[in-house]
């Protein structure tokens, strides 16, 4: 029998080895494919949405710290209505980035100015009325961009920061503002804040600054001995006519206030507050507005 045509057994094994090596090559990329693709559809979300709320805390922290500086600033005008004094505090835009896998950071947008946020107050005496005037707040606000984790808006106006989710908001850090019942008399001061500067809309991932500039502060009202203070009226204009109103509520049930004494309503965009004495007692009210600038490169 010819063997002219039989490939040699050397060569059959060699043809054999390499077909199996393709093959486990084939195996072994469809094994890292799929495992990679497990991490990336069970696992990468899950890590992203802890990354991004890890820099909602951040965020939050930079907030706290902007409002935690209006109110050293507005302290400042207290003792010292002429002095001007600066401060600087940066606001981290952008965070929730992955090593390896996910790098692209979740931005969000700063807005400055641009929200309805005032205040009108009325105060009634003996004497008829004592006081008109309507103030112009201001508005500061971070809104999230994220991917996975729920998007927040942390909002400051007129001293207080509000936490703004799922079309609610809750104020989280109040405003400077004091009620309070003594035996013979209900107590009621606030610093009114006024935020200055143009008004302007920045999105972005990086860190952006935000400068303020202590200006100047006025005492609207201060109760008189000699004058009896028949009720005082706000009306806060707000887009977050929800934290304001459960705040004043907060307050009122603290102090101990009975329904004749106050008024609280409240409707999409604004929340009416009334304080008014019992008979035979007195309101004390005490009332100042400070101004602080914003000084940014947001347009």
């Amino acid at each position: 029998m010819s063997r002219k045509n039989q490939k040699p057994k050397s060569q059959f094994f060699s043809s054999e080895t390499a077909v199996a090596t393709a093959v486990a090559a084939a195996l072994l990329l469809g094994i890292l494919i799929a495992f990679l693709t497990n991490i990336q559809v069970n696992y990468v979300p899950e890590w992203k949405e802890d990354a991004e709320y890890q820099h909602m805390s951040e965020v939050w922290e930079d907030m706290a710290r902007l409002k935690s500086n209006i109110d050293v600033l507005a302290a400042g005008l207290q003792i010292n209505p002429d002095s001007r004094i600066s401060m600087s505090t940066p606001i981290r835009m952008g965070g929730g980035e992955l090593p390896v896998v996910g790098q692209m950071k979740s931005g969000g947008t700063l807005t400055i100015n641009t929200q309805a946020c005032g205040m009108e107050l009325n105060i009634t005496t003996e004497n008829g009325p004592q006081l008109q005037e309507q103030i112009n707040c201001g508005a500061i606000s971070y809104q999230s961009h994220n991917s996975e984790y729920i998007d927040q808006t942390f909002c400051y106006e007129n001293g207080a920061l509000i936490l703004c989710q799922n079309a609610r908001s809750l104020m989280k850090l109040s405003p400077q503002l004091l009620l309070e019942r003594g035996p013979s008399s209900i107590n009621f001061s606030m610093n009114a804040i006024s935020l200055k500067g143009s008004s302007g809309v920045l999105s972005s991932n990086a860190i952006e600054e935000i400068k303020l500039i202590s200006e100047k502060q006025n005492p609207l009202y201060i109760t008189e001995p000699a004058i009896n203070v028949s009720s005082i009226a706000i009306k806060i204009y707000t887009e977050n006519p929800e934290a304001w109103a459960t705040y004043l509520k907060t307050s009122i049930e603290n102090a101990n206030l009975p329904s004749e004494n106050y008024a609280l309503l409240k409707n999409n965009s604004e929340v009416y507050f009334e304080l008014r004495p019992s008979s035979g007692k007195k309101l004390n009210v005490n009332l100042y507005r400070a101004w602080i600038k914003i000084a940014t490169t947001i347009q």
